[in-house]
């Protein structure tokens, strides 16, 4: 009988050991908790076609947006950990633990990290109609009239709302919090002088900032960015930790076979690598990242730890 057990056990483990070899073996869903089009979409599918010819399997995008992307984060949390089910995730996993009292998975305990893909940045800007023209100036318009002026973002609890509140934090100013409805909205009211103040993203900023519209203060980011080489940063600014940017990486289920991850990791890197992708992820207005699922995995609980911090001392919240 020891025997027989024995010799299951043995080919159990062989046939693991094969399958792990063989990866993939078969089609490879990627999830993407938003709908499609936007950057979180537009790099999975980047890196997923490049998956595709290298491997010589499909990996196929599928889009499942809603519950702050708890729908499409659980569908992952929940799949067998055999690399057939992927999430491309973002930044709002390091939120969501903070802002969703009732999140039923625990994506630092559920996911583990692949690779980055790249990161979106944060910026302050003003209406070109305005007289500031830096960030010292805009301190000094707020303190001469503390309470008095607003900031706009994308909506409550997102990521230019927590950076917003993070400046007022830092430079011991009072702008009040204005939620929009998403950027576009944000923008319009930003462009006709509507709303002193916003905090959003490089991305969706940068049109209107190239017609003349918006007036870039500063990016919150350690380096400055080729999209807007003449913006200065956080810290030349004088806010070393006035940082805020977003990252987009590929997470498996925990318990995905590390043979699976490096794999996976390993593709990722050499695709990141190609001149053409590097190309087509500038034209999203990202940053290119890469590097370790170690690395990534450390960027996560970086982040989620700062985020938290902004969104308890400030009491944010999702409503």
């Amino acid at each position: 009988m020891k025997r027989v057990l024995a010799a299951l056990v043995g080919l159990m483990l062989s046939a693991t050991a094969h399958a792990q070899d063989n990866y993939p073996s078969r089609v490879v869903k990627v999830i993407v908790p938003y709908t499609p089009g936007g950057i979180t979409d537009v790099l999975a599918r980047l890196v997923a076609d490049g998956l595709s010819h290298a491997l010589g399997q499909q990996f196929i995008v599928e889009n499942r947006p809603g519950g702050g992307t708890s729908i499409g984060t659980r569908a992952v949390v929940t799949a067998p950990p055999d690399g057939y089910t992927l999430l491309m995730g973002t930044t709002v996993l390091s939120i969501n633990p903070h802002l969703m009292a009732n999140l039923d998975y625990d994506a630092a305990k559920d996911l583990v990290p692949i690779a980055n893909v790249g990161e979106s940045i944060g910026l302050i800007a003003v209406p070109e109609s305005t007289p500031v023209k830096t960030l010292a100036e805009l301190i000094a318009l707020e303190k001469s009239k503390p309470g008095q002026l607003s900031f706009g973002s994308a909506g409550p609890g997102s990521i230019g709302h927590i950076a917003g509140e993070m400046f007022n934090q830092l430079a011991g100013t009072k702008f009040t919090h204005v939620a929009y409805r998403g950027s576009a909205p944000l923008l319009n009211d930003a462009m006709g002088g509507h709303i002193p103040m916003i905090v959003d993203g490089v991305i969706t900023t940068l049109p209107a900032i190239q017609g003349g519209k918006l007036r870039p203060l500063v990016i919150l980011r350690a380096k400055r960015t080729e999209l807007l080489p003449d913006v200065p940063t956080s810290a030349e600014a004088g806010f070393p930790d006035l940082i805020s940017t977003s990252y987009y990486g590929y997470l498996a289920p925990r318990g995905t076979p590390e043979e699976i991850v490096t794999k996976l990791n390993t593709e990722i890197n050499k695709i990141l690598s190609r001149p053409d992708v590097q190309e087509k992820i500038k034209q999203q207005g990202a940053v290119l990242t890469g590097g370790s699922p170690e690395d990534f995995a450390k960027l996560i609980e970086q982040t989620t730890k700062r985020y938290g911090d902004i969104i308890k001392a400030a009491n944010i919240t999702a409503n």
